[in-house]
């Protein structure tokens, strides 16, 4: 059986194995395959690929080609948490992490044969084909997470694993999936797959751009009050609150935040943020110091260019 990538300390799933549903068939992975000085990981596949047509890279390093056999030329030792990138054919690019001191034969599988979907990505502002951007999909902490690239036309295919739904982030910069400090403020656009696959044929998911610090084809929206603690009455002073914009579709949820809607509390317990008008909200608060969220609530929007909600922690 494949081997689980680390979950925990990098370390703590070198020896657990990942149980295959019936059906489902490892097709790539990495292995260490020797010790010493210097490792070098391997590709291996279960049907013939030129594997010497494949690419890798150290995050934010240079790609350098793979060898005939799959071995990787970049020493595992000198990587920073052992992040490595591959890139073959087709558009498909993964990333993985490889424990510095893993056991010699450990494998994080990196694609599993599963659901496939296809998809159109388009401006959610004016309605254009997005060609270019990476799509990544997010699954359960420690699995892989696969992605690929939209083509001339914005299209994708993605080979996706269990559990579902599937949670896709876009990033159309080169940079790290899903985020962006090219305007100062890192951001994230995420869509939570609800269909499953199969159905529709095509998900046709539209997606804002970030312009001048708004996220383009989207109102501004203020929204203000206080946050107060059990009593109702006592204001909660100097609190980090955060906040997420929900547009539920026929075929998802897209899921927009940027830094620009962390704000902290005032000395009355005040708070006040500029968010796009979307459908539905979502509200986490950190206690101070620890940063442990102590409130998350979801409501739905009122249609409009302000709103006012007290919140409660109890």
């Amino acid at each position: 059986m494949p081997l689980a990538p680390a979950t925990g300390g990098f370390v703590d799933a070198v020896s657990a194995e990942v149980e295959l549903a019936d059906g489902d068939r490892e097709t790539v992975r990495i292995e260490l395959p020797a010790t010493g000085a210097p490792r070098h990981p391997r590709v291996v596949t279960d049907a013939p690929e030129d594997l010497a047509a494949w690419r890798a890279r150290a995050v934010d390093g240079d790609w350098v080609a793979l060898l005939p056999d799959g071995t990787i030329p970049i020493d595992l030792q000198g990587l920073n948490w052992g992040r490595l990138e591959i890139e073959a054919d087709r558009g498909r690019r993964w990333e993985a992490n490889m424990p510095l001191d893993a056991e010699d034969g450990y494998g994080i599988h990196l694609a599993l044969e599963g659901p496939r979907y296809e998809g159109l990505l388009v401006d959610l502002a004016t309605g254009a084909p997005l060609p270019g951007v990476q799509v990544v999909a997010f699954v359960e902490r420690g699995r892989f997470a696969p992605s690929t690239v939209t083509d001339e036309v914005g299209r994708f295919t993605l080979v996706c694993e269990r559990p579902f739904p599937h949670r896709l982030t876009f990033n159309d910069r080169g940079e790290r999936p899903g985020w962006d400090n090219s305007h100062g403020d890192l951001y994230g656009v995420a869509y939570q797959v609800a269909v499953p696959p199969g159905g529709p044929d095509l998900l046709t998911i539209r997606i804002p751009r970030l312009r001048d610090g708004r996220f383009r084809g989207l109102a501004a929206k203020r929204l203000s009050r206080r946050i107060r603690g059990p009593d109702g009455t006592e204001p909660l002073v100097a609190w980090e609150i955060g906040f997420f914009c929900l547009q539920p579709d026929a075929q998802g949820t897209l899921e927009l935040w940027r830094t620009a809607y962390l704000t902290t509390t005032s000395a009355e317990g005040g708070y006040e943020v500029e968010l796009p008008d979307v459908a539905r909200y979502r509200i986490l608060v950190f206690r101070p110091g620890d940063r442990t969220a102590v409130l998350t609530e979801t409501w739905e929007g009122v249609a409009g260019a302000e709103e006012t909600h007290d919140f409660v922690v109890r």
